[in-house]
């Protein structure tokens, strides 16, 4: 007999010979073979050696039997010989890189004697055609049951194979590459495909009304499992190997679609609730994006108290498929008049907390104010909101006491989002905090680069790009808190960032 690693084989009632040891117990009527489609999945404690386990050994499929005349309890599995010779021996298998076969498990729904393989075991994981007798045992209550497995070549066919489709599309019909075939059973193949989103090998389900050699499902949004199952008459079952179809979702961009932009603005940070690692681009040469970070850096500004507009796309691609999604961004030139005038912005220790003060000297239909935190001030989180003036010539103060800041050699990041009555908004500068020295006045990330440096600041200063040599390769004076840097046009090797007398190695790769 041959089967597939995936296959199901229904096999003659007729076929199984019992006989009583001891108690006068019947053995229990063997029904089927099952190799993955969802059913059954569990068998107990009922596992392999740890060195098997460490070997390769997995659960390819399972002997099921009748819950009618089946004992419902657990039986151990003694011996267990082929053809008449001993196979397995307790755990033991007297012939080495071959089936494990575990302990009947009557409490299942089938019951079950589970078997194990690696995937370079004889006929793929599957017991080969023999005269199986299993010896069980409960207590002092001992059978044995022998299972013939020969006498037929019956197969499942093949259908066509894995497929990689966007979220939401439809993929190829299934096909039919060998139709079912072979003898040792009764009647003409017929067919139901099933499908599963769990694994390839469980939680599969028939699709109703899929009953042909091909199959066309409709769109779907989440990876998918598909596999043909071939019945020959009552007495004979075969699945094919699995199909996967990989859903890859782009997802959706946020945040919102526009910002404010002058030179002292931290520039934002888009991200995508699709797949992680996907690429980054932009449609406006003047508006950078990172291909990986997704930070938007500003490097052609629109004129002052206008816009300038970019499509921000994130794309992930495998198996040949890309997936895209795009978003519109608005970028206004505020032309340095600000709807918030910052006059201050820090933190300072306050007992085993730490308070965040920021103070305006001006404000034009501000909303409110939201403080956000960072341990390493790429990820924020938004701590609080405090309600603004709305409408201010003269110094407003405010401060936001955190509870609960990180202790020990982790700095501790704030920065305040102001938020106008529009929507528009802006940033105020990072402080920082190591709860027991200052704050870092310089920070460069990421490092190694290969595109866009950030470079945060404390306070304004002139930044000096050096290469190895000491030679210079970039000056200018930058604003306190973050700011991006393109690195993309030097070349490999390392560099030195210098701020006053503070000189930072840096690695473009």
């Amino acid at each position: 007999m041959t089967f597939s690693k995936k296959s199901v084989a229904i096999l003659s009632i007729a076929s199984l010979l019992c006989s009583s040891l001891s108690f006068s117990q019947s053995c229990p009527i063997f029904d089927r073979r099952n190799n993955g489609n969802g059913q059954a999945n569990t068998c107990g404690t009922s596992t392999p050696p740890s060195a098997l386990v460490s070997a390769g050994y997995d659960k390819t499929g399972e002997f099921q039997f009748v819950r009618s005349t089946s004992p419902n309890a657990v039986y151990t599995r003694n011996k267990v010989w082929q053809n008449g010779v001993l196979y397995q021996d307790g755990a033991n298998l007297v012939t080495p890189n071959t089936i494990w076969f575990g302990d009947y498990i009557g409490t299942n729904n089938p019951p079950q004697i589970c078997f194990y393989a690696t995937n370079t075991a004889g006929n793929n994981g599957v017991p080969p055609a023999a005269n199986w007798t299993f010896e069980l045992q409960s207590g002092t209550t001992t059978f044995t049951c022998t299972i013939n497995t020969a006498g037929t070549t019956f197969n499942a066919g093949t259908i066509s194979g894995d497929q990689t489709i966007c979220s939401g599309s439809t993929p190829a019909p299934f096909t039919s590459t060998a139709a079912a075939s072979g003898s040792g059973c009764s009647g003409s193949p017929t067919y139901q495909w099933q499908r599963s989103t769990v694994s390839s090998t469980s939680g599969y389900a028939n699709i109703a009304g899929a009953n042909q050699a091909t199959y066309s499902a409709g769109a779907l949004t989440q990876t998918t499992y598909f596999q043909r199952v071939a019945n020959c008459g009552a007495d004979l079952s075969l699945s094919s190997l699995p199909i996967t179809v990989t859903v890859l979702n782009a997802g959706t961009i946020s945040p919102s679609t526009g910002f404010n932009w002058n030179a002292s603005t931290t520039s934002p940070t888009f991200t995508s609730s699709g797949n992680s690692g996907g690429t980054w681009s932009s449609s406006n040469p003047g508006i950078s994006i990172g291909a990986s970070s997704g930070v938007v850096s500003v490097l052609t500004p629109p004129a002052s108290g206008t816009s300038t507009t970019t499509t921000i796309s994130y794309s992930v691609a495998a198996g040949g498929t890309t997936c895209t999604t795009t978003r519109l961004v608005t970028i206004t030139n505020t032309g340095g008049v600000l709807p918030v005038t910052w006059s201050e912005v820090a933190a300072q220790k306050s007992g085993n907390m730490v308070l965040v003060k920021w103070s305006t000297a001006t404000e034009i239909n501000t909303k409110d104010f939201i403080i956000e935190y960072s341990n390493n001030t790429q990820q924020w989180q938004q701590l609080s909101t405090v309600m603004a003036a709305g409408n201010s010539t003269t110094i407003k103060n405010y401060s936001y006491l955190h509870q609960t800041p990180l202790k020990g050699n982790t700095y501790n990041y704030y920065r305040i989002l102001q938020r106008d009555i529009d929507d528009k908004f802006s940033y105020s500068k990072i402080v920082s905090i190591l709860f027991n020295e200052p704050g870092a006045d310089v920070i460069v990330y990421p490092n190694p680069a290969s595109e866009i440096i950030t470079i945060y600041l404390a306070d304004a200063n002139e930044v000096r790009l050096l290469n190895a040599g000491g030679a210079l390769v970039w000056k200018g004076v930058l604003a306190a808190g973050n700011n991006q840097l393109p690195v993309n046009n030097l070349s490999k090797g390392i560099y030195f960032v210098v701020v006053n007398n503070k000189s930072i190695r840096l690695f473009i790769d």
